[in-house]
């Protein structure tokens, strides 16, 4: 049985612990074909992100085009952009597969590096947003998404699904409380997925690996609320096997995959 295909569409941390490189380990784990169109470089390590170069957006469409075709993956994820010309660019060339999409709205770095401008975030909303199956932001993306000030999960979740008509789990890793609670609003109504919130300081990547992981769920044939289960579940045991590498914030164990289900 060939193994499906999973499009990670996001930026290149050299560190590994996010963006492409954390994508591609995700991947691995799940035993599916990980590939990779990078959207921007960027200059961090643990500490932080130090700068920030989108691809052109020339390359970034003819890579992107090529993938698809060749490959034609059973899910792709979208991570950090950085212009609105990759992002229209992106948008078109998604014409071109009905692989179910999960758009991570990755708005700045978890150390505050800014990715999308307020004209790249309206490009952003009118033309990726009604591609995708599912939004995954966390509290301070959802609202700069929405040009909102509220702090809850579930009213946010709720707006969002709303106004663009898009499944949309908002992450609580932000949030305050010994439970990390993800709220999720679709079709269906509200659905809430809840872990332990782990002492110490927050890892790398975590974002990037949920919704990688759930790409993963749904290429692999799971309905998209058993996806977020399952992916959630192993995030948060690699989140528990976290270690330390370099100065700053830990990196996530991927390889804790073997009890994913």
């Amino acid at each position: 049985m060939t193994r499906p295909v999973v499009l990670s569409v996001a930026g290149s941390d050299p560190s590994g612990g996010a963006g492409l490189q954390a994508d591609l380990k995700v991947a691995a784990a799940y035993g599916v074909h990980g590939a990779a169109v990078p959207t921007l470089l960027t200059v961090q390590d643990s500490r932080g992100v130090r700068e920030v170069v989108s691809l052109e957006a020339g390359v970034f469409r003819r890579s992107l085009d090529v993938v698809l075709a060749d490959l034609r993956p059973r899910a792709v994820k979208i991570g950090a952009l950085a212009s609105a010309e990759v992002i229209a660019s992106l948008a078109a060339a998604l014409a071109a597969t009905d692989a179910p999409v999960i758009l991570d709205t990755i708005v700045a770095s978890s150390s505050g590096a800014p990715f999308l401008d307020e004209a790249a975030l309206s490009v952003f909303a009118r033309e990726l947003v009604p591609r995708a199956v599912l939004l995954t932001p966390n509290l301070v993306e959802a609202r700069l998404l929405l040009g909102a000030q509220e702090d809850d999960a579930s009213a946010l979740a709720d707006a969002s699904f709303r106004r663009f008509g898009v499944p949309t789990l908002v992450k609580g890793g932000h949030a305050e409380g010994d439970r990390s609670i993800d709220v999720l609003v679709d079709g269906e109504g509200e659905a809430r997925f809840d872990a332990p919130r782990f002492d110490g300081p927050s890892p790398h990547g975590t974002g990037c690996a949920l919704s990688m992981a759930i790409a993963c769920e749904l290429a692999l044939g799971g309905p998209l609320r058993e996806a977020i289960r399952d992916a959630k579940s192993y995030v948060s045991r690699a989140i528990a096997r976290a270690e330390r590498l370099g100065e700053g914030a830990p990196f996530l164990d991927f390889q804790a995959s073997d009890e994913r289900g």
